[in-house]
């Protein structure tokens, strides 16, 4: 599934505004088992840098590359 959405979002006849940060959720969906959602969330974030992203699914802190608060906490981890 991976490889048909990457030739998906590299057709002419598809467009985005940033097809960087799809092609890294597509990768981070793949590597890291994630549903898509919280890759996509993840790559918005890499793109941002400085910033992070509250949620209770503790595999997004797995990625390592971009800080997951705890909601309510106020806690990186």
């Amino acid at each position: 599934m991976a490889a048909l959405t990457r030739a998906i979002i590299g057709s002419r006849n598809i467009a985005t505004d940033a097809p960087a940060v799809l092609i890294r959720a597509v990768d981070v969906y793949e590597h890291h088992r994630l549903s898509f959602a919280d890759a996509y969330l993840v790559a918005l974030a890499e793109a941002d840098s400085g910033s992070s992203i509250a949620s209770f699914d503790k595999g997004i802190g797995k990625v390592g590359t971009v800080p997951r608060i705890e909601p309510g906490s106020g806690e990186a981890s």
